[in-house]
């Protein structure tokens, strides 16, 4: 069993030459946002991911389909929330970015705060979505799942 350490707890995102310091979520903070997540961004991906076949024939994933797919999915203050949620992990200039830290740095640098949770959602998120396209590329009865 891998064993916690302050290298694996923690990254440094890097944004408009910003460096934020993010800390990994704990279990309880991470399985309801990962599920608030699936929700906000299911019925887009759903839509948007071409099948295995049309991967191996080079389609992308379509942004309009994707865009299309969450527009229905977005609400506003649930989307707020989960944003607020994520952002209390991290910090910038030891400054934890929740409350009145979050609001007065990102009404400066509101730039920063969509690719910043596009990395925070990787950096927290990343195995888990890694570990469901394995489980679905594995071929039925196969002990990879």
């Amino acid at each position: 069993m891998e064993t916690a350490t302050s290298q694996n707890l923690h990254t440094t995102i890097n944004v408009n030459g910003r460096a934020y310091t993010a800390r990994r979520l704990r279990p309880s903070q991470a399985i309801p946002l990962a599920t608030r997540l699936a929700k906000i961004l299911g019925p887009g991906i759903g839509k948007a991911i071409p099948s295995d076949e049309d991967q191996k024939k080079g389609k992308k994933v379509n942004i309009g389909l994707l865009m299309e797919g969450l527009a229905p999915s977005l609400d506003e203050v649930k989307v707020d929330s989960f944003i607020k949620d994520m952002m209390s992990v991290v910090a910038y200039q030891n400054v934890f970015m929740s409350g009145n830290a979050y609001e007065d740095h990102f009404t400066l640098h509101m730039e920063d705060l969509f690719p910043l949770i596009g990395e925070l959602i990787q950096f927290q998120f990343g195995g888990f979505f890694k570990g469901l396209l394995v489980a679905k590329a594995a071929p039925a009865g196969s002990d990879q799942a």
